[in-house]
């Protein structure tokens, strides 16, 4: 029998670790003026994360890679950053790394949509953060079968890094020309 691989989890009634979702509820809530959705997906954060953005206006793509924990002494934490032409390159790449987006812990991502300073920030915690034309994306939460209803982490979690996803993580680091800079205070949240 196969390992199970996930990024976040949290006990069973038996005490064993099983992943973790939020049950498709979403909420919007305002913080420092800013309207957003938060998402709370059953399914990868980064599927529902494109179909968010093909909501979005046509523009160039940036992709925001925050390594929050490292598993190599040749790659060190900090805030990776790349931009692509449109919103389909910006699908082909992820496509090539969804393992790893999807189910190691390492990482939070974000996808900056330049137009209209709209953004998809998908965390650790199998939640997706919209900003943006919020009604829209709100309208299209709904549309997937999504509930409204605030959630929250309240529970003893852990966050899972696999060596089963370093080699994937190596390729994705010389994929491109990476921007780095250091994690910013409350980057690891």
């Amino acid at each position: 029998m196969s390992k199970e691989l996930f990024a976040f989890g949290r006990h069973d009634a038996q005490g064993v670790w099983r992943p973790h979702d939020f049950g498709d509820r979403y909420f919007v809530e305002t913080v420092q003026g800013v309207r957003r959705l938060v998402v709370g997906p059953r399914r990868s954060c980064l599927d529902l994360a494109l179909l968010l953005a093909d909501e979005m206006p046509p523009s160039e793509w940036g992709f925001l890679y925050l390594l929050v924990v490292t598993r190599s002494d040749q790659v060190p934490e900090g805030r990776y950053e790349t931009c692509f032409a449109d919103l389909e390159t910006l699908k082909s790449f992820t496509a090539d790394y969804a393992d790893l987006l999807t189910n190691d812990g390492r990482h939070h991502y974000w996808l900056n949509c330049y137009a209209g300073s709209s953004a998809i920030i998908c965390d650790r915690h199998n939640r997706v953060f919209a900003y943006g034309d919020v009604d829209t994306l709100e309208r299209k939460v709904i549309s997937l079968g999504m509930r409204e209803e605030a959630f929250q982490i309240d529970f003893e979690h852990a966050h899972h890094y696999h060596e089963e996803y370093d080699k994937q993580f190596g390729k994705l680091m010389t994929a491109c020309g990476w921007r780095y800079s250091p994690l910013k205070p409350g980057d690891e949240d």
